[in-house]
């Protein structure tokens, strides 16, 4: 189903900026509010980014995550430029 199918994605990037954050000596969190003392937020954001066949630019195998996920470069250039 696409909801499925969207839970699994949403997976797939989570996973993908923890990588990439890791890779860089740098955390991420997902939490609304990490820290006690400190203002928190839990806005977030839904991208997606196809090409001009209707082709997500983020799915693909260029960057193994875990043994089970992966990514395209483009997602991890699109992040970094993000982050």
């Amino acid at each position: 189903s696409e909801a499925l199918e969207q839970s699994d994605n949403a997976l797939v990037l989570k996973s993908a900026m923890k990588a990439i954050s890791e890779s860089n000596d740098a955390s991420i969190s997902f939490m609304a509010k990490p820290h006690i003392n400190l203002a928190g937020s839990s806005c977030h954001l839904h991208l997606s980014v196809y090409d001009e066949n209707g082709k997500n630019i983020f799915v693909g195998n260029d960057l193994n995550l875990t043994d089970k996920t992966s990514c395209s470069n483009n997602l991890k250039y699109f992040l970094g430029g993000i982050m």
